[in-house]
């Protein structure tokens, strides 16, 4: 019994010692609201929010994807819904570049949202009369009806 009640307390001090600090979660907010430095090249890359730019066809860039998704088959077969959350940044010249998936769905969804997001066509984006790149994050929710 001596020895149950020893390595009882040997095992909790290991992991009292073992404990470590969890670092601060940070918000995505907290990201947003941080001013990029200014760059004398102007190569700064902005944020910017979808609802402001149109496509070059003249859709919002959310009514784009939305009409130029195609549901993968296997996603349908599946069943699978959620949001895939795409980054991407649009240029000077209005083309995508950097398309990432910052949260996947599934492999066939993300490779769709990623074609999708690249084939985004804008007019350059202007700030204080100067074209600039501009950082988007994306929601694509899928949902099967």
């Amino acid at each position: 019994m001596k020895k149950i009640v020893a390595l009882f307390i040997i095992g909790f001090s290991w992991a009292g010692f073992s404990q470590t600090t969890p670092e601060p979660i940070v918000s995505q907010t907290d990201f947003l609201d941080e001013k990029e430095p200014e760059n004398q090249n102007n190569d700064s890359i902005l944020i910017g929010n979808t609802d402001e730019y149109l496509t070059t066809t003249g859709k919002t860039i959310q009514r784009f994807v939305a009409d130029n998704f195609s549901y993968p088959d296997q996603a349908l077969d599946e069943g699978i819904t959620g949001t895939i959350y795409v980054d991407f940044v649009v240029e000077k010249n209005g083309t995508v570049q950097q398309a990432t998936i910052s949260k996947s769905v599934c492999k066939e969804c993300d490779l769709e949202a990623l074609r999708v997001v690249k084939k985004i066509r804008l007019n350059p984006i202007l700030i204080n009369g100067k074209p600039e790149r501009v950082r988007f994050r994306i929601p694509i929710r899928l949902a099967l009806e």
